[in-house]
């Protein structure tokens, strides 16, 4: 028989036992909670205490090489309600389609979602239209007033384009997040971007801002800004002329790319039709997307007779012929049976500088047999034919330049005039550059500098020579040539008063379904000035 102090003893060591599990149990809880499961649960925590805005970062300036202002981000308004506080949400919605331009069916539709403690109602509103808005708010004998209860307005940040369509394909295009589309926007949008901010408050059960809760605040960091080669007034000057020039000859578009030869920057850079940046029409994809795109880097055309400068160049240097030397036009040349004729009635007798004149093609055809594939090709691939400049801007395309291997004479003979051979507009000119800057092929660039927002360089981009195409002689020699085509040649229309000036013309063919349109044509000049010193 036990004695009942044992049987007490027992009860008592499983109570205890009991009770050092209960309480292994509770630490073990404890542990998970404080330690696995700390950052999970503080982050429910602050999620329900707080509430957490992003401070949107300025987004850096573009400016021109003079440092005068082509693309800014300015102050505006992201307006939010809190769907539980509206009291009239058909009132609201009316309000803001009428005020702000903003679909009553749209902002009915955000405000069903009463569990969010906020939802966004409308992006980058002027300063104008919120205080206009508030005005509304805090007036209570204005019909409207109580229709916005429950609304905020927290700072935003769009994009403004000072003067208009100016250099609108280079620009780009922003979206409403402030984000780079196309264009220099979207090739150096890390570098404009910025750092954004944070806002954190506390709030109550319903989402409240507390009165006397703790703010914390983390100020932005703006973006960089772009000190671009381009010069504003060149850019007006020649977005003037392409606009004449379209007016004029009723073309389809006019592309124009003034370039400094001896650096490769570009200084004007224009496309038209254009567009204004600030008002895009969204509303048209397609048409958006056409008048987006940057032809002069992506779309190819066969340059005619301003490639034969390239094959003048690459036929001298290399002891091919010279000015002097005589030839002789019928005004037709046949290669492997196939007839290369001359634009016009034959030349007769000329020497190879009046050839460039006269933009003889017989002439030039038989320049690029002498020369040979292989020997042209390398002076073609000098000049940077069939691969892209390296320009800092996204979407350019390589040219077409048949394979060295499957050339035939007869190509060879029309690559000599420009015909089978496409290049992009900046192909065109930065080989051009090459022929008259004593014989260096610079990359093309738009960017000269990246500086912070307050005006210390944090990048300095300088010129970069690619590759040396031919002698500073030849250079020199290809002036004076292409001088005289201005001067006595096909080029007379472009002679400035006070100026001496060298280039060349070139008219080239359209092909649609592999056939010649017979009333469409591209029209293209490259021209230099001074010649002495270009």
């Amino acid at each position: 028989m036990r004695s009942p102090g044992a049987t007490v003893r027992k009860r008592l060591v499983l109570l205890m036992g009991g009770f050092f599990l209960l309480f292994l149990c509770v630490v073990a809880r404890l542990v998970v909670l404080q330690v696995f499961r700390a950052e999970e649960l503080t982050q429910r925590g602050a999620k329900q205490w707080t509430r957490s805005g992003i401070v949107a970062a300025r987004r850096g300036d573009i400016v021109d090489t003079k440092g005068r202002l082509l693309a800014q981000s300015v102050t505006s308004f992201i307006v939010s309600a809190r769907a539980r506080d509206v009291s009239d949400p058909q009132g609201l919605a009316q309000v803001l389609e009428r005020e702000l331009g903003v679909s009553a069916e749209s902002t009915l539709k955000k405000l069903e979602n009463t569990n969010a403690a906020s939802v966004t109602l409308a992006r980058q509103v002027s300063r104008e239209d919120a205080d206009r808005l508030r005005a509304i708010r805090q007036d209570e004998k204005d019909p409207d007033y109580a229709k916005l209860r429950g609304i905020t307005f927290d700072e935003d940040v769009s994009r403004w384009y000072p003067m208009g369509s100016l250099l609108a394909q280079v620009l780009g295009l922003c979206n409403v997040d402030g984000e780079g589309q196309s264009g220099l926007e979207l090739r150096y949008n890390d570098v404009l971007a910025g750092e954004p901010g944070k806002l954190v408050t506390e709030v109550d059960a319903r989402a409240r801002t507390l009165p006397d809760g703790v703010t914390l605040y983390v100020p932005a960091q703006p973006g960089n800004t772009l000190r671009l080669t381009i010069d504003r007034e060149v850019q007006a000057a020649v977005e003037r002329a392409a606009r004449e020039c379209m007016e004029v000859n009723e073309a389809q578009g006019v592309q124009a790319i003034v370039m400094d030869v001896n650096t490769g920057a570009v200084l004007a850079m224009a496309i038209a039709p254009s567009y204004d940046p600030a008002n895009p029409p969204r509303e048209d994809i397609d048409t958006l997307n056409e008048l987006m795109r940057l032809t002069v880097l992506s779309d190819v055309y066969e340059p005619g007779s301003t490639f034969k400068i390239l094959t003048a160049s690459a036929a001298i240097d290399c002891g091919a012929t010279t000015p002097e030397e005589g030839f002789y036009c019928s005004g037709r040349i046949t290669v492997d049976g196939s007839t290369v004729r001359c634009w016009g009635a034959p030349h007769g007798a000329e020497s190879m500088k009046k050839a460039l004149q006269n933009s003889c093609n017989p002439v030039f055809t038989q320049l690029a047999l002498r020369l040979g594939t292989d020997r042209f090709y390398r002076y073609l691939h000098a000049f940077g034919l069939g691969q892209a400049t390296g320009i800092d801007l996204y979407g350019e395309a390589s040219g077409i330049l048949i394979s060295g291997s499957r050339v035939k004479n007869v190509d060879l003979a029309r690559i000599g005039f420009g015909q089978s051979v496409a290049v992009t507009p900046i192909q065109m000119i930065t080989a051009a550059c090459a022929v008259v800057n004593g014989g260096r092929l610079m990359r093309p660039y738009l960017v000269e500098a990246i500086e912070t927002a307050e005006g210390e360089t944090v990048e300095t981009i300088s010129p970069q020579v690619v590759a040396n195409p031919i002698s500073a002689e030849t250079s020199a020699t290809m002036r004076e040539l292409l001088g005289s085509v201005v001067s006595e040649g096909g080029g007379k229309n472009a002679q400035v008063e006070g100026w001496s000036v060298g280039g060349k013309t070139g008219t080239a063919q359209i092909y649609k379904n592999g056939k010649i349109e017979a009333n469409l044509h591209i029209g293209s000049f490259v021209g230099f000035a001074p010649v002495e010193d270009p």
